[in-house]
């Protein structure tokens, strides 16, 4: 009898626990997954610190509707598996993104896995996924809303779940989409080419093999007389071996007319991996006639630092600009920037590592080709407090390049003399000071 009564009593409570979802048969417990607040967040949006101070009547926000290529990064001070990333409009409901995508990444330098892609919602854009082993998480913006809305967040927050385990890799499918007649991009002829032969050639790839390991530091696309067939944007990994989880992602940004350049940190591999991640439109091809990389001799290879190597650059300060650490990236989508048309006297100054040769400054406006300076001086010092003026010029579309004679320096500020006509505002994705080798 007494047995009975265990029996009945201990099957009572089985049941009860399970129909409560504590812990099911067949695994140790359901899904544990819990929202939680990065502890900061840094981006091309204005006032990110409003995102994460628990008041939804605050934002962070674009400040203009053209935000297609802008990114906000949160980090979460640990590991952790990542399974979706809610952004919370609050009272500027309409202020959505279009679309946009998240990358995860366990360390600021990458690699970097795209775990969503999709549109905004008005209210509250919620992405969901399969779990994602990390730390950072990146939202980009990768296309703005008809209507003339910014985009605003005015609370962010992960959903994290710690019994989750990590889901395939949405860019890596099964089957790697390729392009076409692949022996044309290495056969010295920039007649020939690899080709998409489709606009729609987003997740589409190629693969160098260089023969045997070798540092590397760019990598350079010719698109020959196909000069508008280049990416809307793409990514470069490397490996020392062929295998998808061996490849790490070493730059981001988009591709440009005649030539698409890459520039990073030099790393040492064997392979290179160029993925296009969006398309330019819809009858434009991704063509490439050659493809060099920085261990390449020749014409082919010769960009902004012919003849020059990089100065590393130790600390950024600026006057007028946010996020002015966002120049030291080579990724393209994060971006320092006035926010102002009326920006004379506005300037960003560099410290290197130690006092070297210099010779030229280039400043990279894309995506925002058109937030160039309308004039500008570059001034150089060795010990920050005595200056000489180098160069002084107009900026220009794209790029802005001021070239002068070799001088020792240790510190490089550049300064705004006069505004563009268009009254835009003046902006850097990436500053790059260099000298002779």
């Amino acid at each position: 009898m007494h047995l009975k009564i265990k029996t009945a009593f201990f099957a009572a409570v089985i049941v009860a626990i399970a129909s409560v979802g504590v812990f099911s048969f067949g695994q140790f417990s359901t899904s544990q997954a819990r929202t939680v607040q990065p502890a900061s967040v840094l981006g091309d949006l204005f006032d990110t610190r409003n995102v994460i101070d628990g008041n939804t009547s605050t934002r962070a926000s674009s400040g203009r509707v053209d935000y297609a290529g802008w990114s906000v990064s949160a980090d979460l001070n640990s590991e952790q598996y990542i399974t979706g990333v809610i952004q919370d409009h609050g009272r500027w409901s309409e202020d959505y993104p279009g679309s946009y995508r998240i990358d995860v990444a366990s360390a600021t330098a990458g690699p970097w896995t795209e775990a969503f892609s999709g549109q905004g919602r008005s209210g509250e854009s919620r992405a969901t996924f399969a779990a994602r082993r990390g730390r950072f998480i990146r939202i980009t913006a990768t296309g703005r809303r008809g209507g003339g809305d910014e985009w605003s967040i005015a609370e962010l927050r992960i959903i994290v779940d710690p019994f989750g385990r990590p889901g395939p890799r949405p860019d890596l499918p099964g089957s790697r989409r390729l392009l076409r007649d692949l022996s044309y991009a290495t056969d010295n002829n920039t007649e020939t080419r690899a080709s998409s032969q489709t606009p729609d050639y987003a997740g589409m790839a190629v693969v160098l093999d260089l023969g045997s390991e070798d540092r590397l530091s760019r990598v350079v696309q010719l698109h020959g007389r196909w000069a508008e067939d280049y990416p809307a944007e793409y990514k470069v990994e490397v490996s020392r071996r062929d295998d998808d989880d061996d490849y790490r992602e070493v730059w981001r940004g988009r591709g440009e007319t005649d030539r698409s350049t890459a520039s990073f940190n030099p790393v040492t591999a064997r392979y290179v991996r160029i993925t296009a991640l969006r398309n330019r439109d819809t009858f434009h091809w991704w063509s490439i006639a050659e493809l060099r990389t920085s261990r390449d001799s020749g014409p082919f290879d010769r960009g902004d630092d012919d003849g020059n190597v990089d100065r590393p650059i130790r600390r950024v300060t600026a006057r007028c600009f946010s996020n002015p650490d966002a120049v030291l990236g080579r990724d393209t989508s994060t971006r320092a920037t006035t926010g102002r048309a009326d920006y004379v006297g506005c300037w960003i100054q560099v410290e290197l590592f130690e006092t070297s040769l210099v010779s030229r400054v280039l400043q990279v406006h894309a995506p925002n080709a058109k937030d160039y300076p309308g004039r500008y001086i570059v001034e150089v010092s060795q010990d920050g407090r005595r200056w000489q003026k180098v160069w002084q010029g107009d900026g220009a579309d794209d790029r802005s390049r001021a070239n002068f004679d070799p001088v020792r320096a240790r510190y490089v500020r550049i300064t705004a003399t006069d505004t563009g006509n268009e009254r835009r505002w003046w902006s850097i994705s990436t500053l790059k000071v260099s000298g002779e080798r």
